[in-house]
């Protein structure tokens, strides 16, 4: 449903590790091991991703990528 596009960022902006992400960011190493790895991102407050976001110099839409068909899937299965 949600999916990270966080190498591709870093591999346009050139960072070679996550460890890098977690210092520009201000945002620990295993958060950003969770959106590298794409496990749990559901649990990834809004603030984490805006801080990303804000250190990486990116949107939402640029570091999260939303299938929106499963999304409604879930609604109907209501």
């Amino acid at each position: 449903m949600i999916k990270s596009k966080l190498r591709l960022i870093m591999a346009q902006k050139g960072i070679k590790n996550v460890s890098d992400v977690g210092d520009i960011c201000k945002v620990s190493n295993p958060t950003i091991t969770k959106l590298n790895n794409d496990r749990k991102l559901e649990s990834l407050s809004l603030e984490t991703i805006l801080k990303i976001c804000a250190g990486l110099n990116c949107t939402i839409e640029e570091l999260i990528e939303v299938d929106y068909e499963k999304i409604s899937d879930l609604l109907d299965e209501n």
